[in-house]
């Protein structure tokens, strides 16, 4: 888990912030959409929005036995989301150690390493071991 904060910290705001997570895996319409919502709601709160994504996938930690496609290599995916708005994306590294954290502690870790008062999601998300 410190290599998780350590991560988080090397991206955190001066200030409050609020921010979007999810592995942003193409980039899409809906992802765009998160994005948005995001910028909107930290800019009517006064935070900088941060965008949280995953420098990997998480089935290469989880499935390393199935074959992965990824929609949008990682470096072009970072520079779309970072086009879309947010003052900054912060990506970490999806180990064994962070898919056994409980949604509860890697909201914990979030909510100290980028000082996160608002939290946004696509109505599908899910967080946290076994997806809580």
């Amino acid at each position: 888990m410190s290599d998780l904060r350590e991560e988080l910290l090397a991206h955190r705001p001066d200030g409050p912030s609020a921010i979007a997570f999810g592995v942003f895996d193409g980039v899409h319409r809906g992802h765009r959409h998160v994005v948005r919502a995001l910028v909107d709601a930290a800019r009517a709160r006064g935070l900088a929005p941060v965008v949280v994504t995953l420098a990997n996938h998480p089935l290469s930690v989880l499935r390393p036995d199935v074959p992965l496609r990824l929609l949008t290599p990682t470096d072009e995916r970072l520079a779309l989301l970072r086009d879309a708005g947010p003052v900054d994306v912060a990506p970490f590294t999806f180990t064994r150690a962070v898919s056994q954290l409980s949604a509860r502690e890697f909201m914990a870790v979030l909510r100290d390493a980028l000082r996160v008062e608002h939290f946004v999601a696509g109505a599908d998300f899910a967080l946290g071991r076994n997806r809580e």
